[in-house]
């Protein structure tokens, strides 16, 4: 089920609490979906950020790394600091793709992503060849501002 571009046409308060209980539903692909348009939402669906982190232990690979990139979205300057603890938590995902997404987003984040340094630096040893590269361009570009 995709929510489609007429799903982000009412105004984002009522359509957030609209979206909200489907967050619950048993089927993987509309909490995906749900998770996706939440954050299509960006800063106007702040209050969301209670709901979605539960999503990050969700069994669903997609389910997981749509929220953690939903949540990244949502974030505004002054809430990166709880979009951090988020994804320091994804870059100890079992999923290298959900890794490999929080550490990339962590680089787009650049100073703001401080805390993230240490957990980063873990990642730069990682199995995976990808989120290796990843956590070591988004040191730099954490320290560089």
């Amino acid at each position: 089920m995709a929510l489609g571009p007429d799903a982000f046409s009412f105004p984002p308060q009522p359509a957030t609490a609209l979206l909200l209980p489907l967050l619950e539903n048993p089927s993987a692909e509309v909490r995906r979906d749900t998770a996706t348009g939440l954050g299509e939402f960006g800063a106007e669906a702040h209050a969301t950020l209670t709901a979605l982190p539960r999503l990050l232990s969700d069994p669903d690979v997609d389910v997981r790394n749509s929220a953690a990139r939903a949540i990244a979205h949502i974030s505004t300057t002054q809430s990166h600091r709880a979009a951090v603890a988020v994804m320091i938590v994804a870059l100890q995902d079992s999923s290298p793709h959900a890794r490999l997404d929080a550490a990339r987003y962590l680089g787009t984040l650049g100073g703001d992503a401080r805390d993230a340094i240490p957990a980063l630096r873990e990642a730069s040893f990682d199995d995976s060849g990808d989120v290796r590269r990843a956590a070591t361009e988004a040191l730099t570009r954490i320290q560089s501002k």
